[in-house]
Order: C-alpha cells, then structure tokens, then sequence
C-alpha cells in the first residue's frame, strides 16, 4: 500500500512545472482582474457624470453632456475589450 502512494507521487512529472506556471502566471491574472474593475469603475464614473450634465441643464449641460456621454462609449469599449481578453487568458491557462 506504501509503494502504491509512493507510484502515485512519482508519476506526476508535469506537476512541478504546472506549479511553476502557475505561479508565474499568477500576477498577469490579478493585473487583468484589476484593470477590469478599474475599467468597469471609469464607466460608472462617466455615467454618472454625463446623467448629471444633463440633469444640471443649461449651458453646462449643453457643453458637457454630449462629452461626457461620449467617453462612457469609449470607456465602456474598453472595458469590454478587457473582459473578453480576460476570459479568454483564464480559459487558456
């Protein structure tokens, strides 16, 4: 029985280098989750900013609401961009 749980150990001779990539690979995945939430949050900001130009009204809401509106697209792409990219990094490793 002793020998057996020793084989089994033994023949795992991709583990030690499945660990070590995993470990190296650690950050990247932690760098992705970061930079979507960051992403994610700079849309909310966006939002929040343009809702509120255009509630304000009035010549600010003219000169800043069609902007704001304009980078939360662009903010949003972003964002998107980076979840697809994310998932598709965690899907391949």
């Amino acid at each position: 029985m002793l020998s057996a749980e020793r084989s089994r150990k033994v023949c795992r001779p991709f583990t030690l280098a499945r660990t070590a990539r995993a470990s190296y690979l650690k950050p990247m995945g932690i760098f992705i989750d970061v930079m979507i939430a960051v992403a994610m949050l700079a849309v909310v900001i966006s939002l929040g900013m343009g809702v509120f130009s255009m509630l304000k009204g009035g010549d600010y809401g003219r000169a800043n609401s069609n902007k704001w509106m304009r980078r939360r697209v662009m903010t949003q792409f972003i964002a998107v961009a980076l979840l697809t990219i994310g998932f598709a990094y965690k899907m391949s490793h």
